[in-house]
């Protein structure tokens, strides 16, 4: 049996005379979380409609639980409802008509091992049980909050016990409280039911919730795919540097010393993590608050401004030697006037523009 339950070689695609996907190459073993990430017009919302079968490629092969299921060259489609796949998109996608339980309900295929008509609500009953939607069964969607209709999509898409789940930004038209709750229910079912999860997201707080693997697109490419932790410690282009809490473009001059990149300051070389550097000279350097560092010499720094948030004030600061604004987590109050330090870990030097 093939372990990845999705494999994509090779797609791409067009929309009118643009390219959206430009040779996008991957798989996705059984029982993972995958968060596909990127901006607007990346390229994210196509690849996951191409691997449900909602759009077409122009080339390439798409492949589910190792048997082809589109290949334009072959003459090869599996339609949408013949893949086995459970989907969740951000417009709920409910049917008006029918209340929680019969949504549910109507969602689970006659060939499955609830045939007669009340074990197929009793199943749906302890789906709604699992979303938390128990004692709302009879409730039609026009009658329930954001929240609630997204849970009841997410149980319509388990119901048919797909190995593979789809979901296209489920919860941005949630507010953040049902998000965080909603966050944990997808994880702990995706778990619970052993099944993967390609999951479409514009929101950081998303990878370090929910991903086991994270796919970067730009451009129609992936650019990087690497677990939350390998995302965070190496970012891959400044785009997803601020996608983890980074700050810039702040330029400097970058040189080499012994095996480590870095730059002169005023309390000495000052190491950084580079990306995709050659060669010493002009760069672009990102750098996150929590790598700013108070101390006894460093760069002389301003207080511009604070603000409280979630136990630590979170300092601007304008460094007048760099010419650089940039903010810091301070547990307390912090002066005026100070020295600050940079942890390395936390800089990210790339090539200049």
């Amino acid at each position: 049996m093939d372990d990845h339950i999705l494999t994509v070689r090779g797609i791409e695609k067009s929309h009118g005379g643009t390219k959206v996907l430009r040779g996008i190459t991957l798989q996705i073993p059984r029982g993972q979380f995958v968060l596909l990430m990127g901006g607007s017009g990346s390229g994210k919302t196509t690849l996951i409609r191409l691997v449900a079968g909602l759009e077409r490629p122009d080339a390439g092969t798409v492949m589910l639980r190792g048997a082809m299921v589109d290949n334009r060259a072959r003459g090869m489609f599996v339609p949408p409802e013949r893949r086995g796949l459970g989907m969740v998109f951000q417009d709920y996608a409910l049917w008006p008509h029918l209340t929680c339980l019969e949504n549910i309900t109507a969602a689970i295929p006659g060939s499955s091992m609830f045939r007669s008509g009340n074990e197929r609500k009793e199943r749906a009953r302890v789906l709604l049980r699992d979303v938390a939607m128990e004692g709302l069964e009879a409730r039609y969607p026009a009658h329930l909050s954001g929240g609630q209709q997204q849970r009841v999509g997410l149980a319509r898409a388990l119901a048919a016990r797909p190995d593979l789940m789809l979901l296209d930004e489920p919860l941005s038209g949630l507010d953040v409280e049902v998000r965080s709750r909603m966050r944990d229910q997808i994880r702990q079912l995706v778990r619970e039911t052993a099944c993967s999860a390609l999951f479409v997201t514009h929101d950081p707080i998303d990878v370090w919730r929910l991903a086991d693997r994270v796919l970067v697109l730009e451009g129609g490419r992936i650019i990087q795919d690497a677990t939350p932790d390998g995302l965070y410690g190496c970012p891959l282009s400044p785009r997803i540097a601020r996608m983890t809490g980074a700050e810039g473009a702040f330029s400097l001059m970058l040189r080499r010393r012994d095996t480590q990149w870095g730059f002169d300051g005023p309390a000495g070389f000052q190491p950084v993590t580079p990306v995709g550097i050659g060669a010493e000279g002009p760069a672009s350097a990102y750098l996150r608050p929590e790598g700013v560092r108070l101390a006894e010499c460093g760069h002389v720094a301003r207080r511009m401004d604070m603000t409280f948030e979630a136990g630590r004030w979170r300092t601007l600061w304008h460094l007048p030697h760099l010419n650089w604004s940039l903010h810091s987590l301070e547990a307390e109050i912090p002066p005026e006037q100070a020295c600050l330090n940079f942890d390395g870990r936390h800089v990210f030097a790339y090539p200049s523009p």
